[in-house]
This record gives C-alpha cells, sequence and structure tokens, in this order.
C-alpha cells in the first residue's frame, strides 16, 4: 500500500486549504477513498492523508513545536490508529490541544483494551473498531449541523 496523498478535494483556495474540512487519514488508500467518498455523498469536504505529518504540514505545523497555524479550517478528523510517524492517538492530542472542541475520531481493527498501548485517547474522541457503521460515525463527527 503506498502512502500517496488522495487528493479528493473540490474547492480549495492557494494554500491547498480547503474551508472546513473532514481530514480522513488512513494509510490503507481503499479505506480512505470510500470515506471521502461517502463524505462526498454526505456534502461534506474532505481531504485525505497518509499520515499525521502530511496533514500537519497542511494546516502550516510543519514539526511538533510550531503551532497549527489552520486549525480553524478542518471541521473534523477521522483518524486511522496504526499510521506511520505520529499514530492515531499523538496526532488526536495535538489535534485537541489545538481546538478542544473538534470532532475526532479513532477507527482501528484493534480493540479497544489494547489502545493504550498507543497511548492515552484524549477527552471526548470516539473510538470506532473496523468495520463499523458509516451512520454512527456521522453522529460522532457532528456533521448534521
Amino acid at each position: 500500500m503506498g502512502h500517496s496523498e488522495l487528493k479528493l478535494t473540490t474547492s480549495t483556495n492557494t494554500n491547498g486549504i480547503q474551508p472546513e474540512f473532514v481530514a480522513v487519514v488512513d494509510d490503507d488508500e481503499h479505506i480512505a477513498q470510500a470515506i471521502a467518498m461517502w463524505l462526498d455523498m454526505l456534502g461534506t469536504h474532505s481531504q485525505v492523508f497518509g499520515s499525521g505529518e502530511s496533514l500537519f504540514n497542511l494546516l502550516g505545523a510543519s514539526s511538533p513545536q510550531l503551532p497549527i497555524q489552520h486549525i480553524s479550517a478542518l471541521k473534523a478528523a477521522i483518524l486511522d490508529l496504526n499510521l506511520p510517524g505520529s499514530n492515531g492517538i499523538e496526532i488526536a492530542q495535538r489535534l485537541r490541544a489545538a481546538n478542544p472542541n473538534l470532532p475526532i475520531v479513532l477507527v482501528s481493527a484493534v480493540n479497544v483494551e489494547d489502545l493504550s498501548k498507543f497511548g492515552t485517547m484524549p477527552q471526548g474522541v470516539h473510538f470506532f473498531k473496523k468495520p463499523f457503521e458509516l451512520e454512527e460515525l456521522e453522529s460522532a463527527l457532528q456533521l448534521q449541523q
């Protein structure tokens, strides 16, 4: 499986950042594309990333010490747990620190009992074991608003 960036986006500004998009961070391109297509059918803009680092680069934080400059562009985040570089919990912690109200969902084939091996789950982050129901994902991301 490649780690290429999938750009399933519509209108982007000159910085490549969509206004209010959902970040889909998953190194499995098939899963990422399926989630992005589902979000598109809901009328929600999304951008797909193969790693947390590529998401942070787009948001203007090329290193962990830098603040996330464009966090307001992020409407929600769907994060796989097992990723190259930072894992999903580490990405969620950084996003939560930048925006305490950001809807974040962590998805993985790992059982919930094994999550602690990857770090401490930030408060308010939802977890869904793969496979999951898209309706539950929609509700957790607060896309109806």
